[in-house]
């Protein structure tokens, strides 16, 4: 087999897991410019790189390696787009840990809970799940953050003995809690479309014609 259709197989295997380039090299923490020298041939995967993109593209290494039986890479890269399930079905899984710290509508600390049980659930069964769900957490770390500083701002001179220019306490923190739920709602839904707009387009370059 070729340096060419090393990188082909490389290509080929990452369009019908549904990945863009940027997205393998983030996966594999190789730069984006040695995945597409990879790929146009120009140089082979060797040693711990070639470990990182088989792992991560569900490929045994030993099909990613020349003169390996084009027909045998064939049926393998088949059989990691079946045994990975439908990109649709992993979308809707993924996009449900996006919105999930919306829970926290209901309970504060849900907002950490939910996406770290969902991320627990999926990341055995969805490549890339346990990044996401870590991503999530630290957003919403952040949030907890700022939403118990606003009650200890309202509550600052019960706290901290001080006597800072505040309007009534009651109205205060109704209307920091609620801008800071608003926003956090908005930018959860927000970020969980983004996603979906964004997955798109790399399903769509696993289309035949782009294969």
């Amino acid at each position: 087999m070729s340096e060419q259709n090393s990188g082909g197989i490389i290509k080929t295997a990452r369009l019908n897991m549904g990945f863009s380039q940027q997205e393998l090299a983030d996966k594999t923490a190789l730069s984006l410019r040695t995945i597409q020298r990879i790929e146009n041939g120009e140089t082979i995967p060797r040693g711990d790189s070639l470990q990182r993109i088989a792992a991560v593209l569900g490929v045994e290494v030993k099909l990613l390696i020349p003169d390996t039986s084009q027909d045998v890479v064939n049926d393998e890269i088949s059989s990691v787009s079946k045994d990975t399930g439908s990109l649709k079905n992993d979308r809707g899984l993924i996009f449900l840990l996006k919105i999930s710290p919306l829970a926290y509508l209901i309970f504060p600390l849900l907002a950490l809970v939910t996406p770290f049980v969902l991320g627990k659930i999926f990341e055995d069964k969805i490549a890339g799940v346990k990044a996401k769900a870590k991503l999530i957490l630290i957003q919403q770390s952040i949030w907890l953050l700022m939403l118990g500083l606003a009650h200890a701002y309202v509550f600052q001179k019960k706290i901290f003995g001080t006597n800072l220019p505040m309007p009534n306490n009651e109205y205060s923190l109704i209307v920091l809690t609620a801008g800071l739920y608003y926003f956090n709602a908005l930018f959860i839904v927000g970020s969980g479309l983004k996603w979906l707009i964004t997955d798109s387009k790399s399903l769509s370059l696993a289309s035949p014609s782009n294969s």
